[in-house]
C-alpha cells in the first residue's frame, strides 16, 4: 500500500487539474506554469485551517437552520474556485447560481453548485453534488485566478495566519 502526504496528493490532483485545462488558447506547459513554485504544505495547512462542513441546505438569518450533509467520505472541505453567474434581483430578492471547485480534507477535488437567495439580512443557500471532474460539469476555470487563489493560501500559511497542523498521511 503506498502512502501520500497530503501536500503531495494536493499537489496531484491539481496539477491534474491545470494539465486538464489546455485548450486552443493556453497549452499544458502554460497552465502548469502558473502553480511552479507553490508551497504546497502551506496550502494544505491553510485548507484544514479554513474547511467547513457542506450542506445541501443552509440558511444564515436569525434562526439558523441546516439541513443534510452534503458529503459523507469526509466533513469537511475547503472552495478553492467560484464561478458565478450575474445577481437577479426581483422584489428586493436577489437570486445567484454559481459553480464551486472544492477540495476536501483527504485532498480530493470535486465540484457543487449553490443557488443562493438574498432577502436582506437572510441568506440562504442551496448545495448540489456535481461530480469529480470539472470537465463533466458546466464549470469554467480562470486557471490565472485560481492559481492567485493558491498563492494567497499558501502566503496566509507563510505568514503565520494560520496554525500549523500535524498532518496524517492517506493511504
Amino acid at each position: 500500500m503506498e502512502k501520500t502526504h497530503p501536500a503531495m496528493k494536493l499537489m496531484d490532483a491539481i496539477e491534474a487539474l491545470f494539465a486538464s485545462g489546455a485548450d486552443g488558447f493556453h497549452s499544458e506547459d502554460e497552465l502548469l506554469e502558473l502553480i511552479k513554485g507553490l508551497r504546497w504544505s502551506s496550502i494544505v495547512h491553510s485548507i484544514v485551517h479554513n474547511s467547513t462542513i457542506l450542506y445541501e441546505y443552509a440558511t444564515e438569518c436569525p434562526l439558523r437552520y441546516r439541513g443534510a450533509k452534503l458529503l459523507c467520505e469526509c466533513d469537511r472541505a475547503f472552495r478553492l474556485y467560484q464561478a458565478t453567474e450575474p445577481a437577479q434581483v426581483l422584489a428586493n430578492i436577489f437570486y445567484q447560481r454559481s459553480l464551486e471547485l472544492w477540495v476536501s480534507e483527504e485532498m480530493d477535488l470535486f465540484v457543487t453548485s449553490c443557488f443562493r437567495i438574498s432577502t436582506g439580512a437572510a441568506v440562504t443557500e442551496y448545495r448540489a453534488w456535481k461530480g469529480n471532474d470539472w470537465l463533466d460539469t458546466e464549470l469554467e476555470i480562470d486557471f490565472s485566478l485560481l492559481a492567485r487563489n493558491l498563492t494567497l493560501l499558501s502566503e496566509i500559511a507563510a505568514y503565520g495566519d494560520v496554525p500549523f497542523y500535524e498532518l496524517g498521511v492517506y493511504a
